[in-house]
């Protein structure tokens, strides 16, 4: 099997978390906004009820039908209604509006319904789930958009870094890496897994452990790794330095950030900067 670079690895999982995103939002956010759609379907059927004032006398062609009942128990029906919701019987439909707003579920097919009751008539405008269905795809389009521009720019970014830290790598190739420890405390695991790393970022087999002080646990862990043990002379930064810097002075910085004045120093007092393994085999 063919073994992924670091950049399609990042990649990989950039996109399968964009997917288990668009699964998780696809699911749950229409269903979160499932209630806010149909309070907006109610107030749209109401407001419909106020434009039409007996269904009989307008053609409609729109998918809300209407269903008017006056006080001498007259029914009045727009003539879209069988189009509208599939129950053939008039009565049926009354039978299963209960509330001034609900819905009837019939199978697979949800009818809403909104009530508007005078002194003289009782209104009843009842439409399909087709508005709840479209605003679900809205929504999931919304969504597509959104993580797919998401996606493209944290795609644009990873690769940017992942390039960025490849080139990076590829220069500690043929330079010298020794392991530290935690902040130059060792167990064996840590020893392991420093050098497993350092033998794969540069072609230099870990040779030395750095230690801050002696210790005899950390000197006896090394020494089983077939590694020698070096204490450096000088640990800290720019002032430490400057107080006993001296020929053969084995230096850990522990911050890099003034690295430049450090060695323009250390040049200036006629010493040369050579790799610890050199220093070591003199």
């Amino acid at each position: 099997m063919k073994k992924l670079t670091l950049t399609e690895q990042f990649l990989l999982i950039c996109v399968s978390i964009i997917i288990i995103v668009i699964v998780s939002l696809g699911m749950v956010l229409p269903k979160t906004l499932l209630p806010v759609y149909e309070e907006n379907l109610y107030n749209y059927l109401n407001q419909s009820l106020n434009l039409l004032e007996k269904p009989e006398n307008n053609r409609v062609d729109s998918e809300v039908a209407y269903i008017y009942i006056d006080n001498d128990k007259n029914i009045y029906i727009s003539n879209n209604l069988s189009d509208v919701i599939n129950i053939k019987s008039t009565s049926e439909i009354l039978k299963n509006i209960n509330d001034s707003e609900g819905k009837i579920v019939r199978g697979k097919k949800v009818y809403y319904y909104y009530t508007s009751k005078t002194d003289v008539m009782t209104k009843v405008a009842i439409t399909t789930d087709s508005y709840i269905n479209s605003m679900k795809k809205e929504i999931l389009k919304i969504i597509l958009v959104v993580v797919g521009i998401t996606f493209i720019i944290i795609s644009l970014l990873v690769l940017i870094w992942s390039n960025n830290l490849v080139n990076r790598i590829k220069k500690l190739k043929d330079k010298e890496i020794y392991p530290y420890g935690n902040n130059g405390e060792y167990t064996k695991e840590i020893l392991d897994n420093d050098n497993t790393l350092i033998n794969r970022l540069s072609n230099n087999k870990s040779k030395y452990c750095l230690l801050k002080e002696k210790n005899n646990e950390y000197l006896d862990l090394c020494t089983k790794n077939n590694m020698m043990v070096v204490i450096p002379s000088e640990i800290g930064g720019y002032t430490n330095i400057k107080k006993s810097l001296t020929s053969g002075s084995i230096i850990l910085l522990e911050d890099i950030s003034n690295i430049d004045i450090i060695i323009k120093y250390i040049n200036s007092k006629g010493y040369s900067i050579v790799p610890l393994s050199k220093l070591l085999i003199e």
